[in-house]
């Protein structure tokens, strides 16, 4: 089957005010981040450059995404533009200690359950009905 053929796959997802600030706030700072670590890489080899070019370019891309976005609006988004969101996010989350922030917690969490499922008690991923 022809990539081209296929349909793309949309998600439902809502952010409150607060889990939009606290998205918003993690695009900007890593969208900065990898600014300034793709500066620091130009020295590095071509490789290197162009593996801090693709981060800092997806980081760029979900930032501009977000912008977009208003508190309570309800966004259907393809799955493939809602995935550098959540990496972005998570990446932000795990790296920095500012962002212990229960909004973004909740932030991640709708965008983990929307993109993979929702999550049974034992912590693994329930099969998704149709």
């Amino acid at each position: 089957m022809s990539v081209y053929s296929q349909s793309p796959e949309y998600r439902k997802i809502m952010f409150d005010e607060n889990e939009l600030k606290a998205i918003i706030r993690a695009c900007e700072e890593m969208a900065a981040q990898d600014r300034a670590s793709l500066d620091e890489t130009t020295d590095a080899d071509a490789e290197a450059y162009l593996s801090q070019v693709r981060k800092t370019n997806q980081t760029i891309a979900a930032s501009d995404l977000v912008s977009f976005f208003k508190p309570g609006q309800e966004i259907l988004i393809e799955r493939e533009d809602l995935e550098p969101i959540h990496k972005v996010v998570l990446r932000y989350y795990d790296d920095s200690l500012e962002a212990s922030g229960e909004a973004l917690e909740r932030a991640l969490n709708k965008i983990g359950r929307v993109l993979h499922g929702p999550i049974n008690e034992a912590g693994t991923l329930r099969p998704q009905t149709r």
